[in-house]
């Protein structure tokens, strides 16, 4: 038989879980701008502010005039991109799928899983050491942005589309 304290603790941890177990659950995160209006790692940047998009969340970048800068190590569920986002450095790993319909550049980032579709976009290469592409697969065409350009491919790339090397020295490591 519990007594009322028990019943009282019963009922509030079950709450406690419910809750945690609530937020677990995927929300569609939105790029409000309204921080510093161009870092990724900004959370005032975010709808979900204080929060930064996490592991569960479905990110939108609907604002096409928009400039992102990704330099921290973030993983989402996936991503829609109206705005230029440049992945400076860290790792942007999406679960599902990214879409672009302006621009994506690499520029000593990495892009890890899921599936990028860049058929709307301009999606280009720099030449930093550290670009990476690490299993995933890009559905549209891939440059590289400057002589010296530099990707390294791991873990294995899909490519549904063409890789153009126009710049004098640019280089592909598998």
């Amino acid at each position: 038989m519990m007594n009322r304290t028990g019943m009282t603790c019963a009922v509030v941890i079950t709450l406690l879980l419910t809750l945690a177990v609530t937020n677990t659950y995927a929300q569609t995160v939105t790029w409000t701008g309204q921080g510093d209006g161009s870092s990724w790692s900004d959370a005032e940047n975010w709808s979900s502010t204080p929060n930064l998009p996490g592991p569960a969340d479905h990110v939108l970048i609907d604002d096409e005039s928009a400039t992102v800068v990704h330099d921290d190590v973030t993983a989402i569920q996936s991503l829609i991109c109206d705005g230029h986002l440049t992945v400076l450095g860290g790792t942007l790993e999406v679960n599902q799928s990214a879409s672009f319909s302006n621009s994506l550049h690499i520029d000593g980032g990495q892009l890890k899983g899921g599936v990028w579709d860049t058929t709307e976009a301009v999606a280009t290469f720099s030449s930093d050491n550290s670009n990476r592409l690490i299993g995933v697969t890009v559905n549209g065409d891939l440059a590289s942005s400057t002589t010296n350009a530099r990707l390294n491919i791991e873990d294995g790339l899909t490519l549904n589309g063409t890789l153009t090397m126009g710049h004098s020295r640019t280089r592909v490591a598998f």
